[in-house]
């Protein structure tokens, strides 16, 4: 026996079937995925808050390292400052060795209006000023550098010999600094 042919509108019903159910089966593998990759992000979020956990009491213990030994350095820094008139002249005293002992004829003058007060507290500012070369400047700011002293050199000022008019002058001082010492 022989099957009876199908009558055209269950053929079109069976070709609409089948065109959704390939529709969806191609939108279920898109939202399978998507689903597959919005899991993966999960479990890396998961994984990084995990982390972030043990990251949290390590900062608290790196700070506490870190500022343990603020309190020191800031009774360090205060002992580099000085508070009396002695310990000024003492300071005016040391940089003048510091001439003598590199041979040069500083000439060192406080600044007017130099007590003053800045962020970093009370300060005077001196003008030093000296005669000689490149190297002579170089020495003096390191030997200034390694003073027991909180201090800044805020203007330096070289004048080359080159560009002296006439170099058989008596030297004039080429060399013009400008410091502020921190004091309390």
């Amino acid at each position: 026996m022989q099957a009876a042919p199908l009558s055209n509108n269950l053929k079109r019903l069976f070709r609409f079937c089948l065109v959704l159910m390939g529709l969806f089966l191609v939108i279920n593998v898109i939202i399978g995925y998507s689903a597959n990759q919005i899991h993966n992000e999960v479990k890396e979020v998961e994984h990084f808050l995990e982390l972030a956990e043990d990251v949290r009491p390590n900062f608290e213990e790196s700070l506490n390292l870190y500022t343990a030994g603020a309190e020191e350095s800031i009774q360090y820094v205060k002992t580099l400052r000085p508070d009396s008139e002695n310990e000024y002249i003492q300071f005016i005293s040391t940089v003048e060795a510091i001439g003598e002992q590199l041979s040069l004829h500083l000439d060192l003058e406080s600044v007017e209006g130099s007590n003053k007060t800045s962020p970093l507290g009370n300060v005077i500012h001196y003008g030093i000023q000296f005669y000689g070369g490149q190297e002579d400047l170089n020495r003096f700011l390191e030997t200034l550098e390694a003073l027991p002293y909180f201090i800044r050199v805020d203007e330096v000022h070289y004048d080359s010999f080159e560009l002296a008019d006439d170099p058989s002058d008596v030297p004039t001082p080429n060399i013009d600094l400008l410091i502020t010492l921190y004091v309390q």
